[in-house]
């Protein structure tokens, strides 16, 4: 055995400190270093981002404010969570629902909490979902989780309210380089922009806790080379974003200054104008631009109106959502809730669903749900079995086209009965092939439309079909006869 020497444990203290903070101090150096190159060209002489008043190093709180206070960056963080976790998930065992999990997520409200924990690791670089299980280690989070029999509650921390305490620095261990413990914090130091009063009872108290890596779920989009820290959704479109600001908040400015025509109050060369007439000049115009007043009394001056300067916005709008619409993947008409035709509208809804799904699966299944039922799994709280995410179809879930598919599969069929189109494409492969309907459907609409008929309503089908049937053989026939004659020939 090593005996340690006075002095030594504050060495392995102070090194143990230097390792913990060392993977974010080296990620925060590159990203200024990244960030402090942004922009130059001609060898440094110019500075396109100083010149735009760009932000070079944008980190969570720049993200965070733009999400709370700009329409735009908001919708590109809701949308796909929204639309990712609309309708009902299930998890399910052998083709039933596993009720065991379904109890579990109900009494927790647990895909209430999946979807805000979405959100906060879309802000961020990462969010973490807190698992507060019921072992006997409960009241020291900061120990790993042995067992447990239950889940008390589950909550979202944002980047914010994390710091990363302690690093695996054991190049043997399989999770070398990441967290292992955290320090959580209860209020966002971040935002201070929350209503308090003097009275305590409205006052959110302060609290930390260290917490295990076991007790968490560490969620992050956009990995790359680093398994903690991944990217904001916001940060490749932060410019545009500013660029959104400088313009429609500049076309307010316009329309403030310019919709409302300046005047210029001309002195005729012969007019003797003193001290008091320009006072009382001055007191009409004040009162005809305040009041409602439209009529101004004013002698020996020539009053001309300044032409307004006010243009739409809506190209360079329009231009710089094309390019958020582009770096996000977000068809436009989703990103700002715009019908741009019908059948525009319909196909950016099905590459939608497509982005929606592939989300699911690459990210929200086995990122957050999958994650979950793992550890509930292995620390005893859930059994362990064979259990397979269910996601609803979106396609479904939309009323307005559902009706819309509905009203073209009758106008459909209206066409093909009318048109004698029977007589060479059996209804039976139209309503399969064209329609898609599955043959069991089919058998079952036929027999309830031939059980609404008399009998001889239904004879007279069944000898039409024979008829038909009899007609396109004979058809089939003398064609291939023809084939044969030409051949010859």
């Amino acid at each position: 055995m090593r005996t340690k020497f006075s002095g030594e444990a504050e060495v392995e203290s102070m090194r143990d400190l230097v390792g913990r903070n060392a993977i974010t101090a080296l990620s925060t150096t590159l990203r200024r270093q990244i960030g402090g190159s942004l922009g130059s060209q001609y060898g440094g002489c110019r500075d396109i981002y100083a010149a735009l008043g760009y932000n070079k190093s944008p980190d969570f709180r720049d993200f965070l404010l733009k999400y709370k206070h700009q329409d735009i960056a908001s919708r590109v963080i809701n949308a796909p969570v929204q639309s990712t976790w609309r309708g009902e998930v299930k998890v399910e065992v052998d083709g039933d629902e596993w009720e065991e999990f379904a109890d579990l997520a109900d009494d927790l409200k647990l895909y209430g909490f999946f979807n805000r924990v979405d959100t906060l690791s879309g802000i961020g670089q990462f969010a973490l979902l807190y698992v507060g299980y019921d072992d006997d280690d409960q009241k020291t989070p900061a120990k790993e989780v042995k067992s447990a029999t239950n889940i008390n509650f589950v909550r979202p921390y944002g980047e914010g309210n994390v710091e990363i305490h302690e690093w695996v620095n054991d190049v043997t261990d399989k999770r070398f380089g990441q967290p292992l413990t955290y320090k959580l914090t209860s209020e966002n130091d971040q935002d201070q922009n929350r209503s308090t009063t003097t009275s305590g009872a409205n006052i959110k108290p302060r609290v930390n806790l260290l917490v295990h890596w076991t007790r968490v779920l560490h969620i992050a989009q956009g990995l790359l080379e680093d398994d903690v820290f991944g990217t904001s959704q916001l940060e490749n479109i932060y410019n545009r974003l500013d660029d959104l600001d400088k313009v429609l908040g500049g076309a307010g400015e316009m329309y403030w200054r310019g919709a409302f025509p300046g005047y210029v109050m001309q002195a005729d060369s012969e007019a003797d104008i003193d001290e008091d007439d320009l006072k009382k000049m001055s007191a009409e115009m004040e009162e005809y631009v305040n009041t409602l007043k439209r009529y101004i009394r004013v002698s020996g001056v020539d009053i001309k109106e300044l032409k307004p300067q006010v243009t739409k916005p809506n190209d360079h709008v329009n231009s710089i959502v094309d390019m958020i619409s582009a770096a996000t993947g977000i068809p436009q008409r989703i990103l700002t809730g715009s019908e741009r035709g019908e059948l525009a509208s319909t196909q950016d809804q099905k590459n939608w669903e497509a982005i929606v799904n592939e989300r699911r699966l690459d990210f929200a299944q086995p990122m957050i749900i999958e994650q979950f039922i793992d550890d509930a799994i292995k620390y005893g709280v859930l059994k362990d079995e064979d259990y397979e995410v269910v996601w609803p179809d979106l396609s479904q879930m939309d009323g307005a086209r559902t009706a819309e598919i509905a009203a073209n599969r009758a106008k459909a069929l209206k066409d093909y009965a009318i048109s004698g189109a029977d007589l060479f494409y059996p209804p039976e492969k139209f309503l399969t092939q064209i329609m898609g309907f599955s043959k069991e459907e089919v058998s079952e609409m036929v027999g309830e439309g031939i059980a609404a008929l008399d009998d001889e309503d239904a004879d007279a089908i069944a000898a039409g079909a024979a008829e038909t049937e009899i007609a396109l053989s004979i058809a089939d026939k003398a064609a291939e006869r023809k084939r044969l004659q030409t051949a010859t020939d």
